[in-house]
């Protein structure tokens, strides 16, 4: 589940962002 919501994350946001999601995952 945690997968799905980060790439629907990085989906909508740039992917300088995407390393903080993962981080934050």
């Amino acid at each position: 589940m945690s997968d799905f919501v980060t790439v629907a994350t990085i989906d909508e946001i740039p992917p300088g962002e995407r390393i903080v999601v993962e981080f934050k995952r």
